[in-house]
């Protein structure tokens, strides 16, 4: 299973890499929604997540981005709820269950 997670820490993004990697999940992460169409038709994501400071600096891009892309998938916001999304975590990202809910979402 593919997931394309973005935030624009390169810390945040290598460690959810890492936890995605011990429980068998595929993750690509990148830090801006710039251009990030061709990925998700490439990458043909399961799951595209994205933290809410990221969303809100260009909420209209990361929609556009979706929509312009041939590849449909579900989409996660982190750190906010929002009815735009197909799932919403609230809180942060617990290590603990992090992999888990991403799968049990996706099932």
């Amino acid at each position: 299973m593919q997931i394309i997670f973005i935030n624009e820490s390169k810390f945040v993004c290598d460690f959810v890499e890492s936890l995605c990697k011990s429980n068998d999940l595929a993750c690509f992460s990148i830090s801006d929604t710039t251009d990030f169409t061709y990925l998700v038709d490439d990458l043909k994501p399961a799951l595209i997540i994205i933290d809410k400071n990221v969303y809100q600096e260009d909420e209209d891009r990361f929609w556009s981005g979706i929509s312009a892309a041939s590849h449909q998938t579900k989409t996660m916001i982190v750190g906010m709820e929002s009815e735009k999304f197909d799932y919403a975590n609230p809180g942060m990202i617990i290590a603990e269950t992090f992999a888990n809910d991403i799968k049990s979402n996706l099932n």
